[in-house]
């Protein structure tokens, strides 16, 4: 064996193989025109794309000619881009076929968070990450160590005890977090958190969830990152009966993070001040104001014991209406960032293209939109500024 099939044998042959298929669909070439490059067969090339058969070196010279690549860039992508393994909160393996669905959700997260390194290693625009160090846990019980990390975190990024506006341009602009919104599915997953020591923490939250369950999410998977960063996770809100201890502090994370004691507080209080009584009105209103459920807002009122336990489930069995007191209250939309992709992924990726760098093809591909649409966004995003 020479020192080319060692280096091949010594790659994660799944990986290598995404990371050829990424170059092939960004050069707009067909597995078949791949195929016929290096002289085999369809089947052939699709099985190298799914690391089934390792692709040998004369091989990969040929694809990375026909790819406009060189291959060390490519062996050194594959290496900077792996991932450590989402955990699952609960039972270690999948309860029925339908959970299986999630994996590739997982894939298709860490794909998305490879092309955008992708982008800004070719434009030469890296990621400005402002981690924290990985807080220490300490003799402290789960609800006191997620209290204090949220309120260091508050006061690293400024924000007291007020109100986060848009969560998710806040991680990521203020701390480097990749952050994408897709469907997951089963729809009982929440979020999805995957690290790399390259590309940094990536997270996917449902987007088929409402606004304020999505921050809940974001929050905890945020939480995850400051506590246990290489112990990635899948979020299922409240679906399995046992949380394990890091669970728990991220749980409190977010609930910490999104509802600081002093600024629940204060507002309470001041609500409290100006009537005689407060009402399930004002608390949907409090809720609002905070970005967060009105289930989660009651439960740390009941926490905090500014309201009697077992308020919500009473309001419940009334038959009140969250929904409907909100357009009494011409509550609007809480102001929000869920598109599928961070802004500075489609900006990058409008540079590629413009300088030539990839294909209108790919750049359709990864908007998940036909040609002529990709071209009206092109337009469209071309007059946003980018700032490397």
């Amino acid at each position: 064996m020479n020192d080319a099939e060692k280096i091949l044998n010594a790659l994660d042959a799944r990986e290598f193989g995404k990371r050829l298929r990424l170059a092939r669909e960004r050069r707009g070439m067909t597995q078949e025109d791949a195929a016929k490059a290096i002289n085999v067969a369809r089947t052939t090339l699709v099985a190298i794309e799914k690391g089934d058969r390792r692709i040998r070196p004369d091989e990969l010279v040929q694809l990375a000619i026909e790819y406009g690549r060189d291959v060390n860039d490519l062996i050194k992508e594959t290496q900077a881009t792996l991932f450590t393994e989402p955990q699952f909160r609960g039972p270690e393996k999948y309860e029925n076929e339908e959970d299986a669905e999630i994996e590739q959700w997982i894939e298709a997260l860490k794909e998305l968070a490879a092309d955008y390194y992708e982008y800004e290693q070719m434009l030469d625009a890296p990621m400005v990450k402002k981690y924290p160090p990985e807080y220490e846990a300490g003799r402290l019980k789960a609800d006191e160590i997620g209290e204090s990390i949220a309120l260091e975190e508050r006061q690293r990024l400024g924000l007291g005890d007020k109100p986060i506006g848009v969560l998710r341009t806040l991680l990521e602009q203020e701390v480097g977090l990749r952050i994408y919104y897709l469907p997951l599915k089963p729809s009982k997953y929440s979020a999805i958190y995957v690290y790399s020591d390259q590309i940094g923490g990536c997270i996917a939250v449902n987007s088929q969830h409402p606004e304020e369950r999505g921050r809940m999410s974001l929050a905890h998977d945020y939480g995850h990152f400051v506590t246990s960063r290489y112990k990635p996770t899948l979020y299922i809100e409240g679906f399995y009966p046992y949380r394990s201890e890091a669970e728990k502090i991220a749980d409190q994370f977010a609930v910490h993070f999104l509802m600081p004691t002093a600024g629940i507080t204060r507002r309470f209080t001041d609500i409290r001040k100006a009537k005689e009584k407060v009402t399930p009105y004002d608390l949907v209103e409090m809720a609002h104001y905070f970005g967060v459920s009105f289930e989660a807002l009651c439960y740390r009122l009941q926490e905090l014991r500014l309201i009697p336990s077992g308020m919500l489930e009473h309001l419940k069995e009334e038959g009140f209406k969250v929904q409907y007191v909100k357009a009494q209250l011409g509550l609007e939309t809480l102001p929000a960032s869920r598109q599928r992709l961070p802004l500075r992924h489609q900006l990058l990726a409008v540079e590629a293209l413009d300088q030539g760098l990839v294909s209108e093809a790919r750049f359709a591909q990864l908007l998940e939109v036909d040609r002529l649409e990709a071209r009206a966004i092109f337009a469209a995003l071309k007059g946003e500024e980018l700032s490397f």
